[in-house]
């Protein structure tokens, strides 16, 4: 199953962008997040529909991130795999997560963020953003999955059992050499991280935290990503949000009536991290 095209995107920013004058107050602060959100979800699915570059060598850098991680020492997502595939209902709901999840996860964690704790929403969107892009960037140099590599024996449990999220929306042949890093376990890494900082209830906390663990179990025993893809996304997050914070040292953010947190007495007083 797909998710709506890149075009829905983009036209529901230009949408809130044509709104954006008429309104004012609370209003007017949703359709300008929406409209960026419109946007950036547009520019996502249009980079996974552009074929990256280097696609014969490919297979090759997927085998040799295959074997550096032999090489220092991390388990084998065959081996992961291995254990899961005699149940079927279990690789079945592995496959559904990965193609359903990620999506509606971040969804709920950015409309969370924009009522209950405005005044950090800005920088997350733009760390997530800044995220995002730069993963596509990478994702331009063509890396195979660990399905597309023999060296690995992995099954794709997608087209194992009719799920392929690939073959359902018509993209045999795009999108598919773009494994690094995994888009999905940054995301994860994202809510996980915002609701372990923001949340004031332990099972809310522990949701978004048991949501990233269990991404990053998912592509792999999928083998729609190897370890290292979700290392990298983590160290890209860190990376701009690290920058982010040492920007706003050097150039303390003016608050601003559209960034004010709504009033809440058990609200965080400290910026994630």
């Amino acid at each position: 199953m797909g998710w709506l095209s890149w075009r829905w995107g983009i036209g529901g920013a230009v949408v809130a962008l044509a709104m954006w004058p008429f309104l004012k107050g609370l209003p007017r602060s949703m359709a300008r997040e929406f409209g960026i959100v419109s946007f950036l979800y547009g520019i996502w699915n249009l980079g996974g529909r552009i074929e990256a570059f280097g696609a014969d060598q490919a297979f090759e850098r997927g085998e040799q991130i295959w074997r550096f991680q032999q090489r220092i020492g991390l388990p084998s997502e065959a081996w992961m795999q291995e254990l899961i595939l005699p149940f079927p209902w279990l690789v079945k709901s592995a496959n559904v997560f990965y193609a359903l999840v990620h999506v509606p996860a971040m969804i709920a964690t950015l409309i969370w963020m924009f009522f209950y704790h405005r005044s950090h929403y800005a920088s997350f969107r733009t760390q997530l953003a800044l995220f995002t892009g730069t993963s596509l960037i990478i994702q331009l140099i063509a890396v195979a999955p660990p399905r597309f590599v023999e060296l690995t024996e992995m099954t794709d449990t997608g087209i194992l059992y009719g799920q392929s999220v690939y073959a359902a929306i018509g993209r045999a042949s795009i999108g598919q050499l773009q494994a690094m890093p995994s888009i999905h376990v940054g995301w994860a890494f994202f809510v996980g991280a915002l609701t372990y900082r923001f949340a004031t209830h332990g099972w809310l906390k522990w949701l978004g935290v048991a949501h990233a663990v269990i991404t990053m179990w998912v592509v792999m025993v999928t083998a729609n990503h190897y370890w290292m893809d979700g290392i990298v996304a983590g160290v890209i997050m860190v990376f701009w949000y690290a920058v982010l914070r040492a920007g706003r040292r050097v150039y303390p953010r003016r608050s601003s009536a559209s960034d004010e947190e709504t009033p809440r007495a058990d609200a965080p007083s400290a910026a994630l991290g």
